[in-house]
């Protein structure tokens, strides 16, 4: 996945210098970055394989990244609801606080309403993808039909709109 993202920046011309990719623990990691010392915090498949929303949500907050962008799979269900999933792999994937490698996960996939929620207690808006269609829809038929969204955090509102700020 790093290597991915990292052929990503080098096709986009992105220096290495402006960007540093992790794939770690984020309740390992958040926690030990100094406040305000990272512009942007991407993640991509995180929410879904977590029961941990509301603590996701604050470690995050409490790094204080300029920008946040959570890509997830949303439920479908139109009640405010986190749907508690036991899917099975076919590799190995690291998401074990003890650092096992697991091919059964807990997942905890949440609906766009109990999205709406957090994203009102934490700040942040859907990039609609519907909204700015790609020309080509063939690698996001997730996104047309609503299974995956993409939120899009400044933390101006994602830091503060817990105090009123």
């Amino acid at each position: 996945m790093l290597e991915h993202a990292k052929a990503n920046f080098r096709a986009y011309k992105i220096r290495p210098s402006y960007f540093e990719l992790v794939h770690r623990d984020i309740f390992d990691e958040l926690p030990r970055i100094e406040a305000g010392s990272i512009d942007s915090v991407f993640c991509f498949g995180v929410r879904y394989c977590s029961t941990s929303h509301q603590q996701i949500f604050e470690a995050i907050s409490e790094s204080s990244p300029r920008c946040v962008m959570i890509d997830t799979y949303a439920s479908a269900s139109a009640k405010r609801v986190v749907e508690v999933r036991i899917e099975k792999t076919e590799r190995d994937i690291l998401v074990s606080r003890s650092g096992e490698m697991l091919r059964t996960l807990l997942l905890g996939v949440p609906s766009r309403r109990a999205l709406n929620d957090m994203l009102g207690y934490f700040g942040g808006h859907y990039f609609d993808w519907k909204a700015r269609p790609p020309q080509d829809w063939a690698a996001l038929e997730d996104y047309q039909q609503g299974k995956r969204v993409t939120i899009v955090a400044q933390t101006k509102q994602f830091n503060h709109s817990r105090s009123g700020k």
